[in-house]
């Protein structure tokens, strides 16, 4: 018997060696043990620690988001060269003295073959340099993040050459921020007629594409019937109107409510106007002493002509820009 007394009290000693290696102890009755907090969210961020024997509750570091936008346009842009035409990743500056009859953004000979270095506004990379022969000719904005891109036919390419009287190939393609492309246009399905047409400047505001369809030298050889400014709206595939024939070659300059279209050639007689925007009335038109070269708004309401061979000026204050009779009175 004292043998089975001895083998049950050492059964008891080791139960409770193991219950109190495995169970907290018991608080004294006399003692109130707190409610553990809850766990701090995954999500808060760090707390800072605040000064010694301070009260206040420790402030949070902020979470600082970093917006990434996935429709970069110029996002890991390179040097593209592609036929004639180089596009720098910083376009170079354009020369001083660099104008002539066409509006566009490529210094060179517009002459298949010559190489050309584009000059004008940065080139997203997802404008591409080619619409078929058509080459990127100018670049307008669309809208306020959009892009107009403006392809042109180099001479001798497919369409045209320098030597005959056909119009050629001109192409507007508009695309958004993010590079859908969302119409695209080819503006000899607009134009009067196929042959004596040369499209010498294009403007893209607030959906609508502007160009002349300027005579390609001397009226005459068109009969008269060129350099008329057409307003297209390019989403519709519609021409808006079309003003009648010799009110605008060379480059346009577009306003809130106005188009400032000039006209003139060697023998032909010079002048400048205004067309109403709504519905392409020339409300008035004031005669130059040679034809323009580039036209420019110079602070409020003065308009400044660039005059060839670009070694003098004319300045003409514009009135009533904000109705639909607009004046422009030379400036002294």
């Amino acid at each position: 018997m004292n043998t089975l007394h001895a083998a049950r009290a050492a059964a008891v000693a080791l139960l409770a060696l193991v219950s109190g290696c495995t169970s907290p102890a018991r608080p004294p009755a006399d003692v109130v043990v707190a409610p553990r907090p809850p766990p701090t969210a995954a999500a808060d961020p760090p707390a800072i620690a605040g000064p010694p024997g301070s009260t206040a509750p420790a402030p949070r570091l902020a979470q600082v988001a970093t917006a990434v936008d996935p429709c970069d346009p110029f996002a890991n842009l390179t040097e593209r060269r592609e036929g004639d035409l180089t596009v720098p990743v910083e376009p170079r500056p354009i020369r001083p003295e660099f104008f002539g009859r066409l509006r566009h953004h490529a210094d060179g000979a517009l002459s298949q073959g010559s190489a050309r270095v584009w000059f004008g506004p940065r080139v997203p990379r997802f404008v591409p340099l080619h619409e078929g022969t058509a080459e990127l000719h100018l670049l307008e904005p669309w809208g306020q993040d959009g892009y107009v891109g403006v392809y042109r036919d180099p001479y001798g390419a497919k369409s045209c050459n320098l030597s005959d009287p056909r119009n050629c190939r001109m192409v507007v393609t508009g695309y958004d921020r993010c590079g859908k492309r969302l119409w695209s246009r080819e503006l000899g399905d607009f134009m009067s007629r196929p042959t004596h047409l040369e499209v010498q400047d294009v403007r893209a505001s607030d959906g609508v594409i502007y160009f002349n369809e300027a005579c390609q030298s001397y009226s005459r050889e068109a009969g008269g019937q060129c350099s008329a400014l057409v307003a297209l709206d390019p989403e519709a595939g519609k021409v808006l109107w079309r003003t009648r024939p010799l009110v605008s070659n060379n480059r346009i300059l577009v306003l809130d409510r106005y188009v400032v279209a000039g006209y003139g050639f060697t023998a032909e007689a010079d002048h400048v106007s205004l067309v109403r925007r709504r519905d392409g009335a020339v409300v008035h038109r004031r005669p130059l002493r040679s034809a323009h070269e580039d036209l420019a708004l110079e602070g409020e309401g003065t308009l400044r002509v660039r005059i060839y061979p670009g070694d003098r000026d004319e300045r003409f204050t514009l009135e009533g820009l904000d109705g639909d009779a607009a004046r422009l009175v030379p400036s002294r």
